[in-house]
């Protein structure tokens, strides 16, 4: 498994257990169900089932389509901007529940800017992994081309 697939997997698996733990807290500190909501369902979903899909999609789809995957360094990059998107509109959405941030502040454009990141994220995977798929090789078990016209087979050319 390629290193980056194994961190978005790795930090799937943190999400899981950070949004978990998040809404355990919620289900008994009544009064912040509102207030972490957002947070918690980008942790379970973002988080933990799209980096899951991530990860698991750059291992499996390169190899079932028999072709290796198209840019190692494009997929540094989308983990990069996935994560810091991710983070970005978490420590957003709980900065404004903890009301250090006002109505209308840089909360705002922090959401935006790291929401506009983790869709350019998710760009970035859909083109490495379409060129990835792009050119199927020639499967192994085909038989050789034929000879060129009016040469017989078996001779040495």
């Amino acid at each position: 498994m390629d290193r980056f697939a194994r961190w978005f997997v790795i930090s799937a698996l943190g999400y899981l257990l950070i949004g978990g733990a998040l809404g355990t807290w919620m289900v008994h500190v009544p009064d912040t169900r509102g207030s972490y909501r957002w947070p918690h369902l980008h942790l379970m979903v973002l988080g933990f089932v799209v980096m899951m899909i991530f990860g698991v999609a750059y291992h499996v789809l390169p190899r079932f389509s028999g072709n290796v995957l198209w840019s190692q360094k494009l997929g540094w990059v989308h983990f990069v901007a996935a994560q810091l998107g991710l983070l970005g509109m978490i420590g957003s959405w709980v900065m404004h529940a903890q009301s250090a941030f006002a109505e209308g502040s840089a909360w705002v454009t922090v959401l935006t800017a790291s929401s506009d990141l983790e869709y350019l994220g998710m760009w970035l995977f859909v083109v490495n992994i379409a060129m990835s798929l792009r050119h199927k090789p020639k499967p192994a078990w085909l038989p050789p081309a034929p000879a060129a016209v009016g040469q017989p087979q078996g001779v040495a050319r």
